[in-house]
């Protein structure tokens, strides 16, 4: 189905995500994701899905991490424009696992340094510029092995550790979409909180 937010008929590229379909410009894209930029530079097979005259790309990920990033691409300020003063963190986790994956380099970046500013010794998610719970720390665990940002993960481990059990052992929901602990780091976040519970 057509996505209501991201469709315009004068575009060159169709993006699907989970069956939804987004018309969006490929200049654009190319000119921010390297990925992009290196598959736009082969010519399409004549067999190649088309609709509306344009080609068809399906992608792996989730359509709403699909339309956050565009929503951030194609917003006035080139990151995010989202109604309000305090996005979801689910946002901010789909800005940095698409642009990284895509290669946008100079967004991830941005997105990084906002995930920075959040989980860091010197902040914590209670002075976050985004909608966040405790349980958006396994989140962040992931998305710092994922970017070899490892700075953000003594306060995401500590904020860890405030969680019930459950929540540690078998991850939290967020719109759907389930985020676990490697065992690793389901190990560490465990004994830590028996260390803290002694004190």
């Amino acid at each position: 189905r057509r996505s209501e937010d991201f469709w315009y008929t004068d575009s060159g590229i169709i993006l699907i995500a989970e069956g939804v379909a987004c018309c969006v410009y490929q200049g654009l894209l190319s000119c921010h994701s390297t990925v992009f930029r290196e598959l736009f530079i082969f010519p399409q097979p004549s067999y190649a899905e088309t609709m509306d005259g344009c080609h068809m790309v399906y992608l792996s990920n989730s359509s709403r991490d699909l339309t956050d990033v565009l929503r951030a691409l194609f917003g006035s300020d080139l990151y995010y424009s989202w109604p309000g003063e305090h996005p979801a963190f689910s946002v901010l986790a789909a800005l940095v696992r698409l642009k990284h994956k895509y290669e946008m380099k100079a967004l991830r970046d941005q997105a990084l340094n906002d995930l920075k500013a959040i989980f860091t010794l010197q902040a914590c998610p209670n002075t976050a510029p985004f909608e966040m719970t405790q349980q958006d720390a396994i989140t962040v665990i992931a998305l710092a092995h994922l970017t070899n940002t490892h700075s953000r993960l003594p306060m995401a481990f500590y904020v860890c550790c405030q969680l019930d059990l459950d929540c540690i052992v078998n991850g939290s929901e967020v719109d759907g979409c389930r985020e676990h602990l490697s065992t690793d780091d389901m190990i560490k976040c465990l004994g830590a909180k028996l260390e803290l519970a002694k004190d």
